[in-house]
């Protein structure tokens, strides 16, 4: 059975939040296309990840050096399964779809921490002398932006979030991203306004939903 992981970096509620409407209306899409898929949630937001401290890194470097992980601290121990437990989470998912909001043409930081944490050399990528390599291939990425304001710098329309997660995913072998962005959400009125606005985007995503589901 094939795995999509649905991950949410919204601070918002599934009814209020842009990004996660239309991200959320595109899985239910999935499912109804594809009922053998299991699909898996992970809100972001709240969900107290892992995070890269000076601690974890000695004791990488403990456990690379030949100490077990029962030798760590107790509280060590158990973060270091929280990352292996997301990591093996992430890398068995065969999709991925992902509903990003923008604040200030940044994405929150609980994404960045969470992709920290999951990245991991030789499970989802590996090194060698000649660069990175990545270990996922073959598998598909659907990526929801949306902003209260225009995705664009200076004129240009350049995303930088998306630029960032097309890097990463690529690097561990997810190289087939689609992007749906729902910007100026702030500007195009609450209530009506924001829901023509999305009704738009969950039909952008339907056009990806054939090829999405392609093996």
């Amino acid at each position: 059975m094939q795995t999509l992981l649905y991950i949410t970096a919204s601070h918002r509620p599934d009814d209020v939040s842009v990004s996660r409407r239309i991200a959320g209306a595109f899985v239910q899409m999935v499912q109804g296309a594809c009922p053998d898929l299991c699909v898996q949630q992970l809100h972001l937001d709240g969900a107290k990840l892992p995070y890269t401290s000076p601690a974890i890194l000695q004791n990488w470097g403990r456990i690379g050096s030949g100490d077990a992980l029962s030798d760590l601290a107790p509280a060590d121990r158990e973060n270091i399964r929280q990352m292996e437990r997301l990591t093996a989470q992430f890398a068995a998912a065969d999709r991925y779809v992902f509903a990003v909001p923008h604040y200030n043409q940044l994405v929150p930081y609980e994404l960045v921490q969470y992709f920290t944490a999951v990245v991991r050399a030789e499970t989802t990528m590996h090194f060698d002398e000649t660069g990175c390599h990545g270990l996922l291939r073959g598998k598909k990425a659907l990526a929801v932006y949306a902003s209260g304001g225009p995705m664009a710098v200076d004129g240009q329309a350049v995303t930088l979030g998306d630029q960032w997660l097309r890097m990463v995913l690529a690097a561990n072998g997810v190289t087939d991203t689609r992007v749906v962005v729902a910007e100026n959400a702030d500007f195009v009125g609450y209530g009506a306004g924001q829901d023509r606005l999305v009704a738009q985007k969950i039909e952008q995503c339907r056009a990806e939903l054939e090829d999405f589901c392609r093996d």
